[in-house]
């Protein structure tokens, strides 16, 4: 797989953008048969054994840095996450397709909220701390309810609410770090 994706990587055979070329050859070879369910399995398995380091690292660099697990979690570990949702997000935005900008929001934020707290609480119970709960869960759900408005409104979200939004994060993110 990692041979197949340099090699599509590398071209600029049909002067498309490299993105597009290799979705559209995914595509051909998924319709094709050609890139099937090995390749998923395996690339599944070396994502799983990828988060175990990324555990270990953050970890260690908690430790080392004399923080809570949640702040490296938040700031680290929450960016490297959101970095595929926030790329496909730009890419559907360049394309005009806001449908597919505002689902994958949607569904990303719905899935990282239930699925990963619902089977890591499966597996051990799950211990939140208090500040966690007195700041970060009040600003997610604040935040949350004001991109709900925008979204409501006729007319959604434009660069001054986007503004507003990236310097709430800015905030977020100098705040929460001014603590830890």
């Amino acid at each position: 797989m990692i041979r197949w994706l340099k090699g599509h990587m590398a071209s600029d055979r049909i002067g498309l953008p490299k993105s597009e070329q290799l979705a559209q050859t995914l595509e051909r070879e998924i319709r094709e048969g050609r890139f099937g369910h090995g390749d998923q399995l395996a690339s599944e398995g070396a994502l799983g054994a990828k988060a175990d380091v990324i555990v270990n690292r953050a970890l260690t660099l908690a430790e080392l840095w004399g923080v809570d697990q949640s702040y490296i979690g938040i700031t680290i570990i929450g960016v490297g996450t959101s970095l595929p949702e926030l790329m496909i997000s730009v890419g559907a935005a360049l394309r005009a397709r806001m449908g597919l900008s505002v689902g994958n929001l949607l569904g990303s934020n719905i899935l990282d909220t239930l699925l990963p707290i619902g089977i890591a609480a499966v597996i051990a119970p799950l211990r939140f701390d208090p500040a966690l709960l007195a700041f970060d869960l009040p600003m997610l759900f604040g935040l949350s309810a004001v991109i709900l408005i925008f979204l409501f409104r006729a007319t959604g979200i434009r660069k001054p609410q986007a503004v507003m939004l990236l310097l709430c994060y800015a905030g977020y993110i100098a705040t929460i770090s001014h603590g830890a």
